[in-house]
């Protein structure tokens, strides 16, 4: 930052992580546990020699530094969903009054929607300033594979994208601790007027940026739609604020609760959560004896619209075909396909019913809509007089729960682990980070493990979904990213990070994959592009734990 002028001193946000021994100085803590995110920035931008900060919600205060704080990738620094980092940085940006101009997430990526490709290597910041100086279209985030360091700094693979996590949440997840997510929060204004927002009872986000106090619902949403200083991403209505002098409080985030995932959400009796919802192409008619569904897809669609509980019966259901428009029709009867009946005191009548927009076309994922749509018909002339579609906080992940079990031969486990507690799981919600661990207690070296033909289905067996082929590698990377072998002293383990999922027909899910032992080690699978799974379907198996898989 020496030789950046003063106008080229940007702010970068890195959310769910902080640095490793880290001693930070006070810099401001709010008397009333105020959100302090805007006095934070605005005091270390005040200062020459603050060089970043860390951010603590829970605390309502952040702490800076002297020094630039090195670090290689995830794995340098400390998970922490309770703190943002922000850190001073060195970028040329045109017209943008954002507090912050790139919001890093290390540890996740975009899948495909690939534009551009830089052919060489670059550092972050050099990343990031190709982004804003993109001209032949908006470059709305960036994908980041780490290399090797360059003297003091980290170079490696930088990919510009004309679409982002929010227009495309489906593409968003978990990846390795060498890839990094840029989002561009200087990227042109999309008109969200008539984008929904997806509401939450009783809950609240833990992340809030500023307080707004004694305002309404509508006032509240105003100023999250027309917020200048960030972008934001959803607000909050409280019962009462933290004033006793008020009666509301509106709480701005410039988060959601798909970044990292349902544990940002807080329980809030009384309190109303609010996120922006990518916007839908979809539309109802109605007509005496017929509600018709229709939804036109922005890009490639292969998963399915159906209604709720209903999802294994044909009439109440219609699959993607890419992008063509899929029409779904449904007759207006009561309890087929989940439809319900609701009189009015003005003399007409709702049909309506709830829908799921399903990305994945066996599982349910994170990025899953839940829609309700009706139809309203005035009694005397059997006539519509209103149709509309209203979207829903209620998510399709009401408990999935995951089963665990292991082999007859105890040298090797298979479990399911939080991903930030590390604890073995048996309950779980949509989108909550995972790991899938396949552990080995070796007593010697001379043999290695693999892993191929890896499969999630329902108890019963009805529904499945290969995540591993027999070589190991990655199916469907929306879903599954593949293994990562690591050891600690005897003990070898293949590891998979990934967000929950579950199938429309069962909250329960097993896994089920075949574990190959090599003699000293077994060869790395040819994935493509991906190859960091280091299994082979041709390697050699020495015991293939008496010819069962291991569960």
């Amino acid at each position: 930052l020496i030789n950046c002028p003063a106008d080229d001193i940007r702010f970068e946000k890195i959310v769910g992580l902080r640095p490793k021994s880290f001693v930070g100085l006070l810099l401001y803590q709010d008397p009333y546990h105020r959100p302090a995110t805007l006095q934070c920035l605005s005091k270390c931008a005040s200062i020459e020699d603050c060089t970043g900060f860390l951010l603590d919600y829970k605390g309502s205060a952040c702490y800076w530094y002297r020094n630039e704080i090195d670090s290689y990738d995830e794995s340098d620094n400390i998970i922490d969903g309770d703190v943002s980092w922000f850190i001073k940085t060195c970028l040329k940006v045109e017209d943008c009054t954002k507090q912050w101009v790139f919001e890093r997430s290390p540890g996740a990526t975009l899948i495909g929607n690939d534009v551009r490709a830089l052919p060489y290597v670059v550092t972050r910041q050099e990343c990031q300033q190709t982004c804003l100086e993109e001209t032949e279209f908006d470059c709305r985030s960036a994908k980041f594979t780490i290399g090797h360091r360059n003297g003091s700094d980290v170079v490696g693979r930088c990919v510009l994208s004309d679409t982002d996590r929010h227009l495309t949440p489906n593409s968003f997840r978990v990846s390795r601790s060498d890839e990094e997510y840029f989002d561009n929060q200087c990227s042109g204004a999309l008109d969200e007027s008539l984008c929904p927002f997806e509401e939450y009872e009783n809950i609240s986000l833990s992340h809030t940026d500023i307080l707004f106090e004694d305002r309404s619902k509508e006032d509240c949403e105003v100023l999250c739609q027309s917020y200048e200083a960030f972008n934001c991403r959803g607000y909050s209505i409280w019962p009462h604020s933290i004033s006793v002098d008020t009666k509301y409080a509106c709480l701005i985030h410039s988060e959601d609760s798909k970044l990292l995932g349902p544990k940002l959400l807080a329980d809030k009796e009384g309190s109303l959560h609010f996120e922006k919802a990518p916007c839908l192409n979809i539309s109802v008619t109605c007509t005496a004896t017929e509600m018709t569904i229709r939804y036109t897809p922005k890009g490639n669609f292969y998963g399915k619209i159906y209604m709720k509980a209903h999802s294994e019966n044909p009439a109440c259901y219609v699959k993607g075909q890419g992008m063509e428009t899929l029409t779904l029709r449904l007759g207006l009867r009561i309890k087929q396909c989940g439809i319900l009946q609701a009189l009015s005191n003005t003399n007409s009548t709702l049909f309506h019913s709830t829908m799921i927009l399903q990305y994945n076309n066996l599982v349910q994922t994170q990025a899953d809509r839940v829609i309700r749509v009706g139809c309203i018909y005035g009694n005397i002339t059997n006539v519509v007089v209103g149709t509309g579609v209203n979207f829903t906080n209620e998510l399709p992940n009401n408990g999935a729960t995951i089963v665990n079990s292991t082999t007859d031969t105890p040298m090797v486990i298979m479990k399911i682990l939080d991903f930030y507690t590390h604890e073995e799981v048996s309950e779980t919600q949509i989108g909550q980070e995972l790991e899938l661990v396949i552990e080995v207690n070796a007593q010697n070296d001379s043999f290695d493990i693999s892993a191929g033909h890896l499969v999630a289905m329902t108890p019963n067996s009805e529904d499945s979904i290969l995540l591993l082929d027999d070589r190991g590698c990655p199916t469907n990377l929306n879903v599954f990213p593949g293994l990562v072998k690591t050891e600690d002293g005897t003990v070898k383990r293949l590891v998979g990070t990934f967000q929950a999922f579950k199938f429309s027909s069962s909250p329960i899910i097993r896994f089920s994959v075949m574990v190959m032992f090599c003699q000293n080690e077994c060869p790395i699978a040819d994935c493509g592009n991906y190859a960091s799974n280091r299994v082979k379907r041709d390697a050699p198996v020495a015991n293939a734990t008496n010819g069962t898989e291991v569960k």
